[in-house]
C-alpha cells in the first residue's frame, strides 16, 4: 500500500493527505454546485425581476393619472404663451402614453420569460422540488408560505429547494 512508511507500518501523514486531498476535491465540488445554482436562481429571479418593473411602472402611471386628474382646467387662446416653467398637461399625457405603452411591452416580456421558466421547470424529475420552484419563483412565495401550504418546515422547503435547482436544466 502506498499509505504505508518504509518498515510496513501504516503511515498516520499519508492517510492525513489522503483525507484532507478527498476533503478539499469535495470542497470544490460544492463551490461548483453552488456556482452553477447561483446562476440558475438568476435565472430563475429574471421573472421576478420583470414584475417588479411592472409594478413600478404601474405606480408611476398611477402617479401621472392623479396629476392628470387634478390639472385645473386650462383656458384656450389663440394668443401665443411664453416658455413657463409649470409643465403642460398634454406633456403629461405624452408621458402617461409612454408608461402604457412600456408596461403592455413588459407584460409581453413577462408572459414569454414565466412560459420560458415554466417549461424548465417542468422537465425537473421531482414532483415536490418542481412544484416548490413553481411557487418560489413564478406564483412569488415566500419560504413560509411554501412550507405552510406544503406542510413542511421552511428549512426542509430550501432543501427541496435546493434539490429542484440542482436538477433543472438550463
Amino acid at each position: 500500500m502506498q499509505n504505508k512508511n518504509g518498515e510496513g507500518y501504516k503511515d498516520p501523514t499519508a492517510a492525513k493527505a489522503i483525507r484532507s486531498a478527498v476533503r478539499q476535491e469535495r470542497e470544490a465540488e460544492r463551490r461548483q454546485r453552488r456556482a452553477r445554482n447561483e446562476v440558475k436562481k438568476e435565472y430563475l429571479r429574471q421573472y421576478r425581476n420583470i414584475m417588479l418593473q411592472i409594478k413600478d411602472l404601474r405606480d408611476q402611471e398611477r402617479s401621472l393619472r392623479e396629476v392628470t386628474m387634478s390639472a385645473p382646467i386650462q383656458q384656450l387662446s389663440d394668443m401665443p404663451k411664453g416658455s413657463t416653467s409649470k409643465s403642460d398637461l398634454s406633456d403629461i399625457m405624452i408621458k402617461y402614453e409612454r408608461v402604457q405603452a412600456k408596461i403592455q411591452d413588459k407584460m409581453c416580456e413577462a408572459l414569454e420569460k414565466r412560459l420560458e421558466i415554466e417549461d424548465a421547470i417542468l422537465d425537473i424529475s421531482d414532483p415536490k422540488a418542481a412544484a416548490v420552484l413553481r411557487m418560489r419563483y413564478i406564483e412569488l412565495k415566500k419560504w413560509e408560505e411554501i412550507a405552510q401550504k406544503l406542510g413542511y418546515s421552511a428549512k426542509q422547503v430550501q432543501r427541496i429547494h435546493g434539490k429542484g435547482l440542482n436538477l433543472l436544466k438550463m
